[in-house]
């Protein structure tokens, strides 16, 4: 019986040590990469939207294991009627291992705790919500090659997406009168960008 009690604490001690382990080198990888500034970038490339992170940046353990970064703005478009048109109070971004090895990071879960989303219509019947990337520089830096991005766009592709606790408005300025919905409870699920996304989850209406 000694004999097994024995077993199961080694084997018990290995994993606790194999997580903990893991757990540090994750950190130490994402500590070595301007993470706050290449997720900053990498949303308004593919936005055409400024994203503001003004919380803590670091590592997620959970709900996914990545990147963490708190108190996080998208811009509107201007002249809309809400300044942001996404909030939220958390993000976690559900990256690969291994490229962080060579100082990528290849993003497949995005995470968003309590958001605020504002959806728009203007006078004009033109939506918030259409985002298109910002054009690439016409001018290159002369001297140095650019150095290669952080973010490996190319090699990003979206899984899933996870909204919980979040509130999405809707406001249409030509008719004056909108909604809002609470409670927000979504997980999409994306196999390919040309492809249907499966939806699922659950929303509270607060006309």
């Amino acid at each position: 019986m000694r004999a097994w009690w024995h077993w199961v604490l080694v084997i018990l001690g290995t994993i606790v040590a194999v997580a903990l382990l893991a757990a540090g080198g994750l950190a130490y990888l994402v500590l070595r990469l301007d993470v706050r500034g290449a997720v900053e970038r990498a949303v308004e490339n593919a936005t055409g939207r400024n994203l503001t992170i003004n919380g803590d940046v670091g590592v997620s353990y959970w709900p996914v294991l990545g990147l963490h970064a708190s108190n996080d703005v998208l811009a509107n478009v201007p002249g809309g009627r809400s300044p942001a048109f996404i909030t939220a109070d958390d993000i976690h971004i559900g990256v690969e291992l291994a490229p962080l090895l060579n100082r990528q990071i290849v993003v497949r879960q995005l995470v968003l705790q309590r958001p605020r989303i504002a959806l728009e219509l203007d006078a004009s019947g033109h939506p918030n919500w259409t985002l298109a990337p910002r054009p690439r520089a016409l001018v290159a830096t002369i001297g140095a090659p650019p150095s290669p991005p952080i973010i490996d766009a190319a090699r990003t592709t979206l899984r899933e997406v996870t909204i919980t606790g979040g509130e999405v408005t809707y406001f249409d300025a030509r008719h004056g009168n909108g909604w809002s919905v609470g409670n927000v409870e979504l997980t999409t699920a994306l196999t390919a960008l040309n492809a249907p996304m499966r939806v699922l989850g659950s929303v509270t209406c607060q006309t």
